[in-house]
């Protein structure tokens, strides 16, 4: 079989999986994301560094001749999601999506909320102090939170710190830590700052969840949780080997045109 060329949208920790089972059966990998976050990727791996928009993917995926396009990016990254949607349609090139398995943590100090809006409003009930763990991407949902007189620490990557001043937040509320936390430095944090309420993304267990939760509930705060956006691709799948085993089905009669986009 002549080696085809796959173009992943990635930026996930699930990145390097689904690259390292297409490099097994000797595709070749290009990989897109918005940011040099390591990834761990093979040094053969060409990638692309930067936002994408319609023309810029639909411009990669012809200069490339990429024959498949994969979504493995956040779950909560949708905007991407249905981009890659509608270049697929444009460009006829089929599109294949991996989203974690979500896992919801029960228990009566769980507030599940649809959306941010609907978070900030439950922030706002609360009247507590609060952990925001949802990174930076979508803080400007809560400048009605963040105008208040409610004490507020935010989560955040040391990468992002531009990104959230340049949103007007002051960066005596920013605490400047790795994506992932022992839970020493997690009991460090809230015992510190006197949490009550943690806000974080449903994000999935890969994600980090898990270990938000169990602190939460070791502390008792109110754990509010933004449920995941729906996925915007067909072909979507809970399980990496499954996506890989769907990708290389469909590689390997790539050139028998049985496959209808």
């Amino acid at each position: 079989m002549i080696p085809k060329r796959v173009l992943v949208l990635g930026g996930t920790s699930e990145t390097r999986d689904i690259v390292l089972a297409l490099n097994k059966h000797d595709h070749q990998v290009v990989v897109c994301t918005v940011t040099h976050w390591d990834l761990s990727l093979p040094a053969h791996v060409l990638r692309i560094v930067g936002a994408l928009s319609f023309n810029r993917l639909v411009q990669i995926i012809e200069k490339l001749q990429i024959q498949a396009l994969i979504d493995v990016t956040h779950p909560f990254a949708s905007q991407i999601s249905q981009l890659a949607k509608q270049v697929s349609k444009r460009v006829g090139v089929p599109l294949f999506g991996y989203q974690r398995p979500e896992w919801i943590p029960k228990g009566k100090n769980v507030i599940l909320v649809q959306t941010h809006l609907q978070a900030e409003q439950t922030l706002l009930d609360l009247q507590k102090t609060t952990l925001f763990t949802i990174g930076v991407k979508n803080l400007s949902y809560y400048k009605r939170f963040f105008g208040s007189n409610i004490p507020f620490w935010i989560k955040i990557l040391p990468q992002s710190l531009s990104r959230a001043l340049n949103s007007g937040l002051k960066k005596h509320h920013l605490l400047l830590l790795p994506a992932k936390l022992p839970c020493a430095k997690w009991s460090c944090l809230i015992e510190k700052y006197n949490i009550q309420v943690m806000l974080a993304k449903s994000s999935g267990i890969r994600g980090g969840l898990k270990e938000k939760f169990r602190i939460a509930s070791q502390y008792n705060l109110d754990f509010v949780l933004i449920r995941r956006p729906k996925s915007y691709t067909e072909n979507y799948f809970q399980d990496l080997n499954e996506l890989a085993k769907a990708v290389i089905a469909y590689l390997e009669n790539f050139d028998r045109n049985i496959y209808m986009v």
